[in-house]
């Protein structure tokens, strides 16, 4: 007896367990398998790092932009992660697409996944279900540019405007652009941060004036200067920044030059009972090869009479305006400025120029009011007076207030598979001869189904994937009055898509590396036809191609 109760004895928490993981098994809820949209959902893993160091990186905002959407500071309604103090991040729950994925933290420059010389990161193909594990952000930090101003005594000049400057490609053509900007404070210092490892130049814009309490002071014959002291952006220095750099000491005192009053009058100055109606008028500087321009002259006026002062010599763009709500005109005139003051000049102001349109939808695609269609005109002689509008969801647009010059028309935001066919300002072919918005008539646009669409792999010598190539289709005949250019750069698999291509000839090119917009330079392609490949599109059109890149070296 005693032997039966010291087994049932033994046996009884046995029992009592499996009892309870019964009971718990129970009590469990059924797990819902996945749905086929969620098992569609794809991940991406990855860690940001210094480049410099390797360390680790916390804070990091990481974002995934689908491709075609523009790009924006800070993106939202697109997935995002933030790095943990190890440096990792996973971004779950993605859609199956084409991403551009960048990163940013204060202290580092932004950083594009894949980005090269060209400045376009490489897209990611995401497919669905799929997790793209490791990522590298090797992020950099940024550069720092610092200095003093001075005038022509060696004294700090405050409230001068301080640009860095980098050389790039704009319309095919270099220009200097700004990188970055400051002002300098009451001991003449600047200090501009945020730049990517390269090499620069740095300008000062003076002030025009100099506010004291009370009055404006005239600043006569400080002019922009480049540094080390020059005016002549062919003869200026650069300066090189390397990663995580500070380069002090960039210090340059503003040219004094000689300078000259402009005078003269505006005409057709509308009136109002006690006298002439306000107009503004400005002096603009014209500066080639250089894509900021600083602040224009301020005129003094007297009645119908305008006068600039201390103004040095140069290429300007003199324009006036009377403000919409009295009227609305305006005018402009190109005046050279010499050693000798430039009097007795004459600005007729007139009503702007008003173009009405009409888009011609193909016959199956009716007036939609979700559509999202732009006109946009780029005056080729003057392109900051370029204008646009938004096309009416039943085709209709106007284009107030333009100015007389020779535009580029083109239509952005087209439905897939559209293309525009033909664009004419009364009997003339706009696309042949430029739109001349002075000459009147009604400009019609002419949009055709059918557009062509290009798909390909970029591979190396090696028949590898290229990933990261920037691959540029150009048409045979190229015109100023048309741009039908396009570039794309290659995912990681080496490939590519171009849509929304307008039938006709043309080549295809691809570099493994490139300036930004070098492909854009007619000389720059020369020297690498023989690499490219001629394709002739058909309407509707879908073609596969391989092209082999051209190598950086």
């Amino acid at each position: 007896m005693e032997y039966v109760e010291y087994k049932m004895l033994l046996l009884r928490p046995a029992w009592i367990l499996i009892g309870a993981a019964t009971l718990q098994f129970a009590q469990q809820p059924t797990v819902k398998p996945a749905s086929a949209e969620e098992r569609d959902k794809a991940t991406v893993t990855g860690q940001a790092v210094n480049i410099q160091t390797g360390e680790p990186l916390r804070k990091v905002v990481v974002t995934m932009v689908p491709s075609g959407r523009r790009p924006e500071a800070r993106p939202s309604g697109v997935p995002t992660a933030v790095t943990a103090a190890d440096g990792k991040f996973t971004i779950a729950g993605i859609d199956p697409g084409r991403y551009t994925l960048s990163a940013e933290r204060n202290g580092y420059v932004r950083f594009t996944y894949g980005a090269r010389k060209s400045g376009q990161g490489m897209p990611l193909q995401i497919s669905a279900g799929e997790t793209v594990k490791d990522l590298s952000l090797k992020m950099t930090p940024h550069g720092v540019v610092s200095g003093r101003i001075l005038d022509d005594d060696g004294d700090p000049m405050a409230q001068v405007q301080v640009q860095v400057l980098r050389q790039r490609y704009r319309e095919g053509q270099k220009h200097l652009e700004p990188a970055g900007s400051d002002s300098t404070n009451d001991l003449g210092e600047f200090r501009i941060s945020s730049l990517p490892a390269g090499r620069y130049f740095v300008a000062a814009v003076p002030p025009r004036y100099v506010r004291t309490p009370g009055t404006e002071q005239a600043i006569a014959g400080l002019t922009t200067t480049l540094f080390p002291g020059v005016s002549d952006p062919a003869t200026a220095a650069p300066v090189d920044v390397a990663a995580g750099q500070e380069l002090r000491g960039v210090d340059f005192k503003l040219l004094k030059t000689q300078v000259v009053t402009v005078s003269g009058r505006i005409s057709n100055m509308p009136a109002k009972s006690d006298g002439p109606e306000p107009v503004i008028v400005v002096l603009q500087p014209k500066r080639p090869g250089i894509s900021f321009q600083g602040p224009p002259f301020r005129a003094v006026m007297q009645q119908d009479r305008f006068t600039f002062r201390t103004v040095p010599q140069g290429s300007y763009l003199l324009m006036a305006m009377v403000p919409r709500q009295r009227g609305g005109l305006n005018g402009q005139l190109p005046v050279e400025v010499g050693t000798r003051d430039v009097e007795n000049l004459t600005l007729t102001l007139g009503p702007g120029i008003r173009l009405d349109g009409k888009v011609k939808w193909p016959e199956a695609a009716a007036a939609d009011s979700n559509r999202r269609v732009n006109l946009s005109l780029r005056n080729l002689t003057n392109p900051e007076n370029s204008s646009g509008t938004r096309v009416q969801p039943d085709g209709s647009f106007q284009l107030d207030e333009l100015t007389a010059g020779t535009y580029r028309v083109d239509v952005v935001g087209l439905p897939d598979g559209m293309y525009v066919q033909s664009a004419r300002l009364g009997s003339d072919d706009v696309f042949q001869n430029g739109l001349n918005a002075g000459s009147g008539g009604v400009l019609e646009i002419a949009i055709a189904n059918g557009a062509a669409e290009l798909q390909g792999t970029v591979t190396n010598a090696d028949g590898q994937p290229a990933a990261g190539a920037v691959v540029a289709m150009v048409p045979k005949s190229e015109s100023p009055y048309r741009d039908l250019k396009r570039s794309a750069v290659a995912d990681q698999n080496g490939g590519f898509r171009l849509v929304g291509l307008v039938p006709g000839e043309y080549r295809l090119f691809a570099w493994e590396d490139i300036e930004a917009g070098a492909w854009l330079d007619p000389e720059f392609r020369k020297n690498h036809e023989a690499a490219s490949k001629s394709l002739v599109l058909k309407e509707n059109g879908r073609e596969m191609v391989q092209i082999r890149v051209i190598s950086s070296n």
